[in-house]
Formats: C-alpha cells, sequence, structure tokens
C-alpha cells in the first residue's frame, strides 16, 4: 500500500473515532494523522489526502463563520469504505 493510502485510511480511521456531530478540527485531524503514522507524514500530504478524500464525498468539511477554522467527518460513504478495507 503506498503512503498516500495508508494517509487516506488514518484519516478515515481518526474521523471514525469521532461520535456522530462532532467534527474534527483540522489542526487536531493533521495532529492525529501524524502521530498514528510512522514515519511522520507532513501537513501538506494530509492536506492533499483531506482534499482528495473530500472530493471523493468519503468526507466533509465546515467552516466556523467567525474564526474560519475547518472542521471534518466522515460521511456514510466513508464509513463504507472503511469497513471495505
Amino acid at each position: 500500500m503506498t503512503t498516500r493510502a495508508n494517509i487516506k485510511i488514518t484519516v478515515l480511521q481518526v474521523l471514525d473515532r469521532m461520535p456522530i456531530g462532532y467534527p474534527q478540527p483540522v489542526t487536531a485531524l493533521r495532529a492525529d494523522v501524524s502521530l498514528a503514522l510512522p514515519p511522520r507524514p507532513g501537513s501538506a500530504d494530509i492536506d492533499l489526502a483531506i482534499r482528495e478524500l473530500e472530493s471523493l464525498r468519503l468526507i466533509t468539511s465546515t467552516t466556523c463563520l467567525i474564526t474560519g477554522e475547518r472542521k471534518y467527518a466522515i460521511t456514510d460513504a466513508g464509513r463504507v469504505q472503511l469497513a471495505q478495507i
């Protein structure tokens, strides 16, 4: 499996552990993914994986209008894909 695939899987796993209705802030998501994978991927690699997963609609994001912070959550389609791994 490629490094990019491992990063995507880890993003899905981290988001799947979150309670439903509680999106993960992007900073916390980056930190959790980075800590879960040896060697630690850079922020650019994690952000690319997040964008790819979002374009596939496996994760979704919201942006706080006040702070501008993006938060992510796994979709039902993301849970299905994760279960197939």
